[in-house]
């Protein structure tokens, strides 16, 4: 969440730009060296745009001053409450985003699951060892053929007869030992 924050906090103040910034010296009311800085006005215009109920106090104090800044800068320790504030702000920031890339562009955004809790489905690696009849090639000529491998994963498990010839269904802590 932290990386998705910060990626999509960077595309925000690519699109803003940068504006000039010039301020006068508290003491003297010289002014000072201009310098560059991301143009907060519009930044808040991208993301108002899509969201209107995020007001200018929010976006500045809240989320640029205190949580962009305390991420960015390293004013704060991450712990849950950080990640709590980054989730909220995130789930408006990056429809915001997305949409003015869509707006700008003229195309329409695939979105896939948030997280991966969203799907209907779960990913599972399996690790088949199994005897080839040349060992010494990098990649075995004459592993088992689909349906087979199918049919040991479905069953999760593999015939004795399949065991004495070599071949072996391993869990991924056995393989990573392998």
């Amino acid at each position: 969440m932290l990386e998705e924050f910060v990626y999509t906090w960077l595309a925000l103040e690519n699109m803003a730009g940068e504006k000039e910034v010039r301020k006068r010296c508290p003491h003297c009311d010289n002014e000072l060296e201009p310098y560059k800085a991301a143009n907060r006005g519009k930044a808040f215009k991208i993301v108002n745009s899509s969201d209107p109920k995020v007001d200018s106090a929010t976006f500045h104090q809240q989320w640029w001053d205190n949580l962009r800044n305390d991420i960015f800068h390293g004013k704060k320790r991450l712990d849950s409450n950080l990640l709590i504030d980054l989730n909220k702000v995130l789930d408006r920031l990056q429809p915001a985003v997305e949409s003015y890339i869509e707006r700008e562009l003229a195309v329409t955004l695939r979105r896939g699951p948030k997280s991966a809790s969203d799907t209907m489905f779960f990913a599972s690696w399996n690790y088949l060892e199994f005897g080839t009849r040349q060992p010494q090639s990098e990649f075995a000529p004459d592993p088992p053929d689909l349906a087979r491998f199918t049919s040991i994963i479905e069953q999760k498990g593999i015939t004795w007869a399949e065991q004495e010839a070599g071949c072996h269904l391993l869990s991924a802590s056995d393989f990573e030992i392998w």
